[in-house]
């Protein structure tokens, strides 16, 4: 997919026009297919990157760099990964270990609950 991704933007580069390449991250929607089973089974997300500051971005927040992207002056060139929107946005990148604290809720109705290694949950 990479090497895909990569002639693509050759080719828009070869063309000689301004553009701005954006770059979505992991979609925070896919969740509800990764770890929503876990969640709501163990109060847990078996992920073994709780660290990583590649935080899920949520659909809106993509189309949101874009239509600023649109409006404002000063992007032409630009080259945006979006799971990290501090630029962007003006919001920081959140770890999956605080993803997962700031929703748990949303998929148990309660806080994720802790459990051993490689599990993600709030305060480990």
């Amino acid at each position: 997919m990479a090497a895909l991704h990569a002639e693509i933007e050759r080719l828009i580069a070869a063309t000689g026009l301004d553009a701005t390449i954006v770059r979505p991250g992991m979609f925070a929607s896919n969740a509800l297919l990764w770890w929503s089973a876990a969640i709501r089974g163990e109060g847990v997300v078996r992920w073994p990157y709780g660290a990583a500051e590649t935080a899920p971005i949520d659909d809106r927040d993509v189309a949101e760099v874009i239509a600023r992207i649109l409006r404002e002056d000063g992007h032409a060139g630009g080259d945006y990964v979006t799971s990290t929107v501090s630029d962007p946005l003006g919001r920081p990148a959140r770890t999956f270990r605080q993803w997962v604290a700031d929703h748990a809720a949303s998929f148990t109705g309660g806080p994720a609950a802790g459990s051993p290694s490689p599990a993600i949950s709030p305060g480990r």
